[in-house]
C-alpha cells in the first residue's frame, strides 16, 4: 500500500478521534479551568481509535498479501478516493477549529456553533460517502469488506464514547449550610464514585445523586 497515503489517512483518523473527544466532553464539567478536562478527553478519544485502525489496517495488508498482484493498486486507489472526500471536511474542521483561537468571543462563538452544529451532524455523511466514493468505483470484495470494517468504528466510536463520558459527571461538592462531624456532604450516584477533594469535586457515574457520602 502506499505509505505516504495510509500515513496522511491514519493522522487524519487521528485528529477526527481528539476532536470528537473535545466535542463531546463539551458541557460535562463543572470545574472553572477545563483545559485539562478537555485535553484528557481529546487524548482518549484519539487513542480510542487507534485499534480499529491497526486492526484495519493489518487486515487490508493481509488482504494484499494474499489476493492478486493488482490487488495492492486496487487498495491505493480506494485510499485516494477516500481522500478526496476526507480531506477537505478535515480541512474546513481544522480552520473553524482555529478560528477558536482568535481573541474574540464572537467568532469563537461562531466557530464552535459550526463546529458543534453542522459540521459535527455531517460527518456520519462523510464517513459513509467518503467509504462509498473509495469502494464503489472497483466493488471488489476486498474493498467492500474492508470497507465496511472502517464504516462500524467511523460511525458507532462517537455514540460509544458519548455514553461512556455521559456516565462520567463532574459535579460541584455540596458545600455551605449543609454539613456534619464528618465534613462537607458530598453528591454521588450509586457506589461507583471517585472524590477529588482537592479540586473540590465529586466524580459522579450515572444519574441519581444521593446527598449520602461524607468526605473530609
Amino acid at each position: 500500500m502506499n505509505r505516504q497515503a495510509l500515513a496522511v489517512l491514519w493522522i487524519l483518523v487521528t485528529l477526527d478521534g481528539a476532536l470528537m473527544g473535545y466535542r463531546l466532553a463539551m458541557g460535562r464539567s463543572a470545574l472553572l479551568d477545563k483545559r485539562r478536562y478537555h485535553q484528557r478527553r481529546s487524548l482518549g478519544a484519539a487513542v480510542a481509535a487507534q485499534p480499529a485502525l491497526i486492526a484495519v489496517t493489518v487486515f487490508a495488508t493481509g488482504l494484499i498479501a494474499a489476493g492478486p498482484a493488482d490487488t495492492a493498486a486496487a487498495f491505493n486507489d480506494a485510499v485516494a478516493r477516500l481522500l478526496v472526500v476526507a480531506v477537505p471536511y478535515a480541512t474546513c474542521i481544522l480552520a473553524t477549529t482555529a478560528l477558536c483561537l482568535v481573541p474574540s468571543v464572537a467568532v469563537r462563538t461562531a466557530a464552535s456553533i459550526i463546529i458543534f452544529g453542522p459540521f459535527s451532524l455531517a460527518r456520519p455523511l462523510v464517513v459513509i460517502g467518503a467509504v462509498a466514493y473509495a469502494v464503489l468505483p472497483a466493488p471488489r470484495w476486498p474493498l467492500v469488506l474492508v470497507g465496511f470494517l472502517v464504516l462500524v468504528p467511523g460511525i458507532f466510536l462517537e455514540p460509544c464514547l458519548d455514553r461512556q463520558i455521559s456516565a462520567t459527571v463532574l459535579l460541584p461538592l455540596a458545600t455551605g449550610d449543609r454539613r456534619s462531624s464528618g465534613g462537607a456532604l458530598a453528591t454521588h450516584a450509586h457506589a461507583r464514585s471517585r472524590i477529588e477533594p482537592e479540586r473540590g469535586l465529586v466524580l459522579a457515574h450515572g444519574g441519581q445523586l444521593r446527598p449520602d457520602l461524607r468526605v473530609g
